[in-house]
């Protein structure tokens, strides 16, 4: 039976999915935050690989024909360093090598079939993509806490408490 790995690797946490060809969920996985920009590569790479190790559970590696990792600061990768921290700790798992993408394709692909469209993250960070074929084609902010992700989580903390020392 062929197998894929989904991971939604986050500020926050990442989660992973084992599920058939078709569709059926198999295994679940979590661990602490992936994004190898805020968790750095080495933890970044390590919450990945323990998520997915987690759903995995005992089935059989060789069954896993693909796997797509969506990580918030997938830019990261272009990186040498996080690219290799990511490959070693990924290689450690007997899988297939993963496509990445960035967390505005994943979320796409997690709330509609269709392999155009738009959509808008409003978590930890924040960012608003359109995807066409299921690659970002256009995006709006999504530039990290230090710069943008304006209505985010993040965001919305420092401004709270922006106002209240301003009000202090």
């Amino acid at each position: 039976m062929d197998l894929v790995v989904g991971v939604d690797a986050g500020g926050t946490a990442s989660r992973a999915v084992l599920a058939t060809v078709d569709g059926r969920i198999l295994g679940r996985g979590a661990a602490g935050p992936g994004n190898p920009l805020s968790a750095g590569p080495a933890n970044g790479a390590g919450a990945i690989t323990a998520a997915t190790a987690e759903a995995l559970g005992d089935h059989p590696r060789g069954a896993v024909v693909a796997a797509v990792l969506g990580i918030a600061g997938s830019s990261a990768f272009a990186d040498p360093a996080t690219r290799a921290a990511l490959t070693a700790a990924w290689s450690a798992l007997g899988l297939c090598p993963p496509a990445v993408v960035g967390d505005a394709v994943t979320a796409f692909a997690a709330g509609s079939p269709q392999r155009s469209g738009a959509v808008l993250i409003a978590g930890t960070g924040a960012v608003a993509a359109l995807v066409h074929d299921r690659s970002v084609v256009r995006l709006a902010d999504g530039l990290g806490w230090l710069l943008g992700d304006a209505g985010s989580g993040r965001w919305i903390g420092l401004e709270a408490l922006r106002a209240a020392v301003r009000n202090w």
